[in-house]
């Protein structure tokens, strides 16, 4: 039916003052009812009109409609356009306009809509959005909307494309006060003990109470002493550093706070890893039901971004891949309450690893003002 909710209103309305004037013979009545019961007609018909034309234009081949989008946005809350080029009609039925309406979506999210009036012939438009939450969004289709200049009648062509955005989340800290991973405790100055290798580079006769089993035995044997082998001081080896980012689906969680929720905990650590690669760390990540455990440095900072801002919920008991090293210092940040913190800290546990949690609060719903007998008769 292309005819919008008011059209029908106005059509119905116009065809029972025409059937009234037919019957008792009005003639203001039979005016009111053809007249807007023609305007009905011709809305609803020259809408279907300029949707054929569109679909036999967008036949003929490519170059119809084109849009892209900003490969990756500054950040939450940042100002975008995105690119559009349209090849229609040369001419509509007067009163007939188009409009185009872009909606890139991410699972429950959407970005804009986007819209804007196109005219007849070649259109080279930019469409101003902002990109308000985090996300990996995707483009799958532009909607071409004909309407009526009285929003009578409405339709609606989809066209197939294939863009992509990525909103990345926040790198500087949500609030002030978040516990960074290396607080905690009085500061204390670690002194990198270094210990002696096997590399063979002087040596010096045996003295009672030394190691064995530094003795040169290819000395001992050329020339009937013993000698101790001496080798270069070596510094311990360096703990690799380690984030889990635990995404577990929180039972706890409303339906309304639950998106806030994550976007909270993936721009808290996704500041922290900022700050950790800026000071020349190379940090890998870990999530729930990731292929694999990437290491991340800091020339990959907007990549690393990136691909936080596809992270969403996991299923409990997601498989989570750790790396081989057997020295690995690792940060786990994790909503309260996670039903997978317990088997995450037991496994990392079972491998000796020095663990630091970085928690994040559940948000709690907003309080609900009681409900008086003045609000009830009264509105602001």
């Amino acid at each position: 039916m292309p005819l919008a909710p008011r059209g029908i209103f106005i059509a119905a309305v116009a065809l029972a003052a025409l059937i009234a004037g037919i019957l008792r013979a009005d003639l203001a009545a039979l005016f009111w009812g053809s007249t807007f019961l023609l305007a009905s007609g011709y809305a609803a018909a020259g809408c279907l009109l300029v949707r054929r034309r569109l679909a036999r234009r967008g036949r003929s081949g490519p170059g119809f409609l084109g849009v892209t989008l900003p490969a990756s946005v500054t950040g939450p809350g940042a100002a975008a356009e995105a690119l559009l080029s349209a090849d229609l009609p040369r001419s509509f039925l007067p009163g007939i306009g188009v409009r185009v309406v872009l909606e890139p979506a991410w699972h429950e999210r959407t970005l804009g809509p986007i819209s804007a009036a196109l005219a007849p012939g070649e259109n080279r438009l930019r469409l101003p959005f902002t990109a308000a939450r985090r996300g990996a969004y995707a483009l799958r289709q532009a909607t071409l909307e004909a309407a009526d200049v009285l929003g009578l009648a409405r339709v609606r062509m989809p066209v197939p494309l294939d863009e992509r955005a990525i909103v990345p989340p926040a790198t500087a800290p949500r609030r002030a006060g978040v516990r960074q991973p290396d607080e905690g405790g009085a500061s204390v100055e670690h002194v990198p003990r270094k210990r002696r290798s096997d590399e063979l580079l002087e040596t010096r006769r045996y003295v009672p109470g030394d190691d064995v089993r530094h003795l040169n035995w290819k000395l001992l044997a050329h020339a009937g002493e013993l000698f101790l082998k001496l080798g270069e001081e070596t510094p311990p080896p360096r703990a690799r550093l380690l984030a889990v980012l635990d995404t577990t689906e929180h039972p706890a969680l409303p339906a309304g706070l639950s998106d806030v929720a994550l976007d909270g905990l993936v721009e808290d650590c996704a500041s922290a890893l900022a700050a950790l690669l800026r000071q020349g760390n190379a940090v890998s990540v870990s999530l729930p039901g990731a292929t694999r455990c990437e290491t991340w440095t800091a020339e990959r900072l907007p990549a690393l971004r990136a691909m936080l801002a596809g992270a969403w919920w996991a299923p409990a008991g997601s498989p989570l891949v750790l790396p081989n090293d057997r020295y690995v210092r690792v940060v786990i940040f994790a909503l309260a309450g996670s039903p997978s913190l317990e088997r995450i800290l037991a496994d990392l546990r079972s491998r000796r690893w020095r663990t630091t949690l970085a928690l994040s609060d559940p948000p709690t719903p907003p309080v609900r003002p009681r409900a008086t007998v003045r609000t009830l008769l009264f509105r602001r």
